[in-house]
C-alpha cells in the first residue's frame, strides 16, 4: 500500500514537496519547482522530517525541479551525512539541470543519481 503525504509549503512557493512510503522500508521525497535560498529550508526540513523515521532506503526525486541553488545542494549533502549516519540507503532521481550541477560540482559520485524512481525502487 502506497501512503502518499503533500509537505505544506506556502501556497505562493516555487517548490512542492510530496511525500510518499512505496513500500515498507522506503521513502520517497518528491519535489517539483526550484529549490532555491527561500524554499531550501523548507526543502532541507522535509528530507530532516522524512529521515528522523528512519527508513532502510530514501529516494529524493528531482526529476522535475527545474532550479537548484547551492542552499539546495547544501540540504542534499546534510541529508547525505545524516544517512550515512544512520545507515540509511540514499538515492537521488536527478532532472538534467540538477545532474548538471551535480556533476559540476563533482558531487555526482556522493549519492547515487539514477534517471527515475521505479530504478531506485528495485
Amino acid at each position: 500500500m502506497t501512503r502518499s503525504v503533500n509537505f505544506d509549503t506556502p501556497a505562493s512557493s516555487a517548490l512542492h514537496l510530496k511525500i510518499n512510503s512505496a513500500r515498507p522500508g522506503t521513502a520517497i521525497v518528491m519535489a517539483r519547482g526550484e529549490i532555491d535560498m527561500m524554499t531550501a529550508p523548507i526543502f532541507g526540513d522535509a528530507l530532516g522530517a522524512v529521515c528522523r523515521t528512519a527508513p532502510s532506503h530514501l529516494i529524493v526525486d528531482l526529476s522535475d525541479v527545474e532550479f537548484v541553488s547551492l542552499s539546495g545542494i547544501t540540504a542534499l549533502l546534510e541529508l547525505e551525512r545524516h544517512c550515512r549516519d544512520a545507515t540509511v540507503d540514499l538515492s537521488v532521481v536527478a532532472s538534467p539541470v540538477v545532474r548538471h550541477i551535480l556533476e559540476v560540482l563533482d558531487l555526482d559520485k556522493w549519492f547515487l543519481v539514477t534517471g527515475n524512481t521505479h530504478c531506485s525502487v528495485a
